[in-house]
């Protein structure tokens, strides 16, 4: 039978298995996991899988955690209560204060509060400006019911302003992390779940996916290949976030519905990780990079301006060239949030960009290899005019993302969905997420 599992973690020792169990079940050893748990005399053990990183060796130990586990035996004892046995594929982590290593900050601990695994946050590492896969789907559901708990007001003092410099540049040092975001909604799509083991784990049945712009400035910023690349698309107006809020203002759905998507906003959101996803923006500009390179003399690189080195090695012509779609990918913010209002958006300020010079690689997926920012005015201005745009506009190019889901590409994952690309109703490739829609007008902006 299982049990829920909450206690206080006293001691932990890694035991081996022997090779014939290691070759037959594929894992070379466990953890014994001894715990005081709450309203019960008895002492716990807990055979698991997955323990948080270092706990093994620490010779004092007493950390706040739960687990879903099944009851095996009440082991012997000599005298006194025997221990209870069971178990675990994982201990939850629940921290009760600061500390450096692991990093546990003050709004990690809110999390950790209403049910968040802080050891959740170990398995984002290294997977920013990734697509998501379901390698995702237990971090984002746990923030999501986290934040589903917490009262508004009480993330407001720990709400950072939002620095788009740290985002992009540092993202994983601003998993869990939470900010107060202003920008311009573009789209709302409620998400509703259908998922019955979801559900029921986490108490959701739905929530809406936000598409906004946040106001860059006098700041740009570059997606390129590599450091000093200059032939990449530049957002030198707005830079897009998603943000999947629990609730959403009724005047806002309603909006949604009519296809008149603009509304300034505002939140209070933890930040989940950068992801990436699949931009038409993207794919149209790599066409007519491609095809101003195809145009170019051979050898020249007047036609294609900067670009002119990728007609010469061939990285941005190839995909169009061997008839495939190109496949740049938008990197982006992912937030989650209690909830979203009206709010007028204030005097943009440069985000923490300035003039710094960073990247981000996007992996073996993406084109997309770093990021470039610049807040000469002069030049943004002169980009504006190149494109046809005037340089008092507020608005930017935007096309309403794909589908952000949870599938890896194989056929025995299930995957739920965070948004549609297409703003109608539908379901996701596994046929197990629905939802209702307003698409942004044309979806340009």
């Amino acid at each position: 039978q299982a049990f829920r599992v909450e206690g206080y973690a006293t001691r932990v020792e890694k035991i081996p298995v022997l090779p014939e169990i290691a070759r037959r079940f594929e894992f070379d050893n466990y953890y014994r996991v001894e715990s005081e748990p709450f309203g019960s005399d008895y002492p716990v053990v807990v055979s698991a899988r997955t323990v948080p990183a270092g706990w093994d060796e620490r010779e004092t130990l007493r950390e706040r955690v739960s687990c879903s586990a099944v009851f095996l035996k009440a082991a012997a004892d000599d005298g006194g209560r025997p221990p209870l046995v069971f178990a675990s594929d994982r201990i939850a982590w629940h921290p009760e204060a600061p500390s450096d290593t692991p990093r546990i900050e003050p709004d990690h601990l809110l999390l950790t509060r209403h049910g968040f695994d802080a050891n959740r946050l170990r398995d984002l590492d290294g997977r920013d400006a990734l697509p998501l896969t379901s390698a995702d789907t237990e971090c984002f559901y746990q923030l999501l019911a986290a934040v589903a708990r917490i009262d508004v007001a009480a993330m407001k003092p720990l709400a950072r302003p939002f620095a788009l410099g740290e985002l992009l540049n540092k993202p994983g040092e601003q998993h869990g992390r939470c900010f107060h975001v202003h920008g311009r909604a573009r789209r709302v799509t409620k998400v509703v779940l259908n998922d019955p083991e979801i559900k029921d784990r986490f108490g959701i049945s739905h929530y809406y996916q936000l598409d906004v712009m946040v106001p860059l400035g006098d700041s740009e910023v570059r997606l390129a290949s590599a450091k000093g690349d200059k032939s990449g698309p530049v957002f030198n107006i707005a830079f897009p976030v998603i943000c999947c809020v629990l609730d959403v203002p009724e005047r806002l759905k309603q909006l949604g519905e009519r296809g008149e998507m603009n509304e300034d906003m505002t939140f209070d959101a933890f930040n989940v990780r950068l992801w990436s996803y699949q931009s038409p923006f993207l794919d149209q500009f790599e066409r007519e990079q491609a095809e101003r390179a195809a145009a170019a003399p051979v050898g020249g690189s007047a036609a294609a301006g900067d670009g002119g080195k990728a007609a010469a090695g061939g990285s941005s012509a190839g995909p169009q060239e061997s008839g495939r779609t190109p496949r740049r990918r938008q990197p982006s913010p992912l937030f989650i949030a209690r909830s979203a209002v009206f709010a007028p958006v204030t005097a943009p300020t440069d985000h923490g960009l300035g003039s710094m010079i960073a990247w981000v690689l996007l992996g073996a997926l993406a084109v997309v290899g770093g990021l470039m920012w610049h807040s000469n005015r002069g030049e943004r201005i002169a980009r504006q005019r190149l494109r046809g745009k005037s340089a008092s506009s507020d608005r930017a190019p935007w096309t309403a993302p794909e589908r952000p889901s949870f599938a890896d590409n194989t056929p025995s994952t299930p995957t739920d969905s965070i948004g549609d690309a297409s703003g109608s109703s539908g379901r996701d490739s596994a046929g197990r997420t629905e939802k209702e829609s307003g698409a942004a007008g044309d979806g340009s902006a």
